[in-house]
């Protein structure tokens, strides 16, 4: 694949917002002391008639895409993809850390253009000056908010062996920086529309979004990830069938009813615990020797 290829995500001029949204993370993300390997880059961006752009580097194919294309074929002696297993899912989980916590000496850039109502924003500003007279870091809490493997990008890797690649977290339209650690699922920037990989607290009454919404979803999909590297695909399928199997969704949790209380609970899905009869006794070895 010629490596001057780019990638063109296009949104209508309509919506604008998050077009910005995104540009602008991904604007402030690139910057040397926030780069990472594993989060996407972007590469400009332009105006055309009704539509906004962002210019992307080349992906071949999302995770699940490469699930489906590729045989694990996993062996005791096959270290090299145990290896690169665990050091694609230790990038993604330090490329999260990076959006988690964002330390900025403009104070509130990342949050007055995406979060705050106006009053909020003024009074961000008058503090992010003061902030930039002393010179201090400001920490701020981020949230990606709808980690996924389709919106995790593989790209080749030339000087990697077998044609193993980099895993790269991408489409950032939901990300949210706050000063407050947790926000209302009010919040117009709340909730994603993944339902799989949604957190209990998206779906619990009162439930606050946080980072630990970022946690839950990057540890589904690293479920999935040792699903694919013991059985292939074919066992992704069956754990995916045997999750949504009496339930509306095929998300990684069931909310139960107290009547007598009348208050609700969330509780793992059986099929998550099992997840399949030989799984459990073999991750534990894996994990003893390649984690």
């Amino acid at each position: 694949m010629d490596r001057n290829f780019v990638a063109v995500k296009r949104l209508s001029i309509v919506d604008r917002s998050t077009f910005n949204r995104e540009a602008n993370v991904l604007q402030n993300l690139r910057k040397k002391r926030h780069a990472h390997e594993h989060l996407v880059t972007l590469l400009a961006t332009y105006a055309q008639g009704d539509y906004l752009h962002l210019i992307l580097p080349w992906a071949e194919i999302d995770l699940d895409q490469y699930w489906r294309s590729r045989d694990p074929s996993p062996s005791s002696n096959d270290v090299e993809l145990s290896t690169w297993v665990k050091r694609q899912c230790c990038g993604i989980a330090e490329a999260v850390s990076h959006i988690h916590r964002y330390n900025t000496l403009s104070g509130t850039s990342m949050v007055c253009d995406m979060t705050l109502p106006v009053p909020e924003v003024k009074a961000a500003q008058s503090q992010s000056h003061r902030s930039l007279d002393q010179r201090q870091p400001k920490p701020l809490f981020g949230r990606h908010g709808d980690i996924k493997p389709a919106n995790i990008l593989w790209f080749p890797n030339p000087n990697l062996a077998k044609g193993y690649g980099t895993l790269k977290l991408s489409d950032f339209g939901t990300t949210h920086f706050s000063v407050n650690e947790k926000i209302s699922k009010k919040d117009r920037y709340g909730i994603p529309n993944s339902r799989p990989y949604q957190s209990p607290e998206c779906q619990l009454p009162g439930g606050e979004l946080s980072s630990q919404c970022d946690v839950w979803a990057l540890g589904c999909v690293f479920l999935e990830f040792v699903c694919w590297y013991f059985g292939g695909y074919k066992l992704l399928e069956e754990f995916h069938i045997e999750r949504a199997l009496g339930y509306e969704s095929s998300s990684f949790f069931s909310i139960r009813r107290e009547e007598i209380s009348q208050s609700y609970s969330a509780e793992l899905k059986e099929s998550v615990i099992k997840v399949s009869p030989s799984l459990p006794d073999i991750v534990g070895q894996w994990l003893s020797t390649v984690w």
